[in-house]
């Protein structure tokens, strides 16, 4: 075992006498109730963090108030449109944080000491899943059968959040500036965004497309929560233009579709258009790119999967 995986255990031991000391003391706290209690602070209600952890609204109910009962302390106040945390609540979620982390490393450090095998759990947006997924697909995923795989497919923030609370290893994250310091990063590419539209569109012959040249066109655009659709909305604005978006989705494929119908203009990664012929790409000017990185916590336990994926990521080429 390297020398982080000896320190990981140390603290672990640490935590766990210091649970020992509580229990001793009357207090019956679990980490079931802690994971819970944390689902609820991120989804914001009881019922979208049940649907997120695929169990029941009692179970959690439950565990929410057997917490508040132990401490005698109230941990959310209870509003029409959701729960948010009492100052109590807020304490709880900081102290928890490290503790959940830590016994998940515990966790990963035992498997591995048993030579068993993780769970690579990775984050990518559906956009750049459709340009990264085929190649990692066919020249890394295929060629390890003992690698245990799971992706999730989501919007930026939902990412982000997961990564924050440790129910993903690592993910490919879209961004145009410097990344938050807490993040350890590997640069994986560069991608252009361009304009799409219909051969049959009055603008399709032009070389080069600006956003003052869609100022009277129908716009159709990724859902708020896509990356991409922040960056072109701000492109917009900086141009001084309100666009006329028509219809807004989180299907590339209805993107696409309302492209080749000649029904609207839209944007999307240049390698997502390479046996497209039936829409025309335009570069924008100025250019318009999206940097693409995996990215990780610095806290994250490095077990073998994790930094054999990353060795790879390094040398990767799309």
């Amino acid at each position: 075992m390297n020398l982080k995986g000896r320190k990981t255990i140390c603290k672990i031991y640490f935590l766990l006498s210091i649970i020992g000391k509580i229990n001793n003391i009357g207090i019956k706290m679990n980490l079931l109730q802690l994971r819970y209690f944390q689902a609820v602070c991120l989804y914001g209600t009881v019922t979208k963090a049940a649907e997120a952890m695929n169990i029941s609204q009692p179970s959690i109910s439950l565990a929410i108030k057997e917490l508040e009962d132990e401490f005698s302390l109230p941990l959310f106040k209870r509003q029409y449109r959701g729960m948010t945390l009492t100052e109590p609540g807020r304490k709880l979620l900081e102290l928890s944080k490290d503790l959940l982390v830590q016994a998940d490393s515990l966790s990963r450090v035992m498997e591995e000491m048993g030579e068993k095998r993780h769970i690579l759990r990775i984050g990518i947006g559906p956009m750049i899943g459709s340009v990264l997924l085929p190649s990692l697909f066919k020249h890394y995923f295929i060629k390890h059968p003992e690698l245990n795989i799971q992706i999730s497919e989501n919007a930026r923030s939902i990412s982000l959040n997961q990564l924050n609370n440790d129910e993903i290893d690592m993910l490919f994250l879209a961004h145009s500036g410097a990344l938050d310091e807490e993040l350890h990063s590997i640069k994986v590419m560069s991608i252009d965004v361009v304009c799409c539209l219909s051969p049959q569109h009055r603008l399709a012959e032009k070389e080069k497309i600006s956003f003052k040249d869609l100022e009277d066109e129908n716009i159709v655009l990724f859902s708020d929560s896509f990356y991409q659709t922040e960056l072109i909305k701000s492109r917009f604005h900086g141009a001084g233009i309100k666009p006329n978006i028509i219809f807004q989705s989180s299907q590339v494929s209805t993107i696409m579709s309302m492209i080749k119908s000649n029904l609207a203009i839209g944007f999307l990664l240049s390698p997502m258009l390479k046996n497209e012929k039936e829409i025309k790409s335009i570069v924008l000017s100025p250019p318009l790119k999206e940097e693409v990185s995996l990215v990780w916590k610095n806290n994250s336990y490095p077990f073998k999967e994790k930094e054999r994926f990353m060795k790879y990521i390094k040398t990767f080429k799309l």
